[in-house]
């Protein structure tokens, strides 16, 4: 039997191999954060459903490697279009917070 250790940052959840990379990832600040809430209502700004408003129904934070590095730890929403069946993850350029 072969045991194996992995290593988890805490910030964004992805995991490593070495204790080193993962400390490296913890390190980088969570960023974009907008201050949105669950059940807060933003409106799409591109993409499928531009201009629909959705309510949040989870946030996130990206992992590093999930797309260009500007995603890096950003925070990310999961949002139910509101008149739609349908739902967005919504990145930080992708919405603005309805007030």
């Amino acid at each position: 039997m072969k045991e194996i250790i992995k290593y988890q940052c805490e910030v964004c959840d992805r995991i490593y191999r070495d204790k080193e990379d993962a400390v490296r990832c913890e390190a980088k600040p969570v960023q974009n954060d907008k201050g949105v809430k669950v059940g807060d209502v933003v409106r799409i700004t591109r993409g499928s459903g531009a201009g629909q408003l959705a309510k949040v129904t989870a946030i996130t934070v990206h992992e590093r490697g999930w797309g260009l590095a500007i995603y890096d730890h950003s925070v990310a929403l999961i949002a139910d279009v509101i008149d739609s069946w349908g739902s967005r993850l919504l990145t930080f350029d992708s919405y603005e917070v309805v007030k």
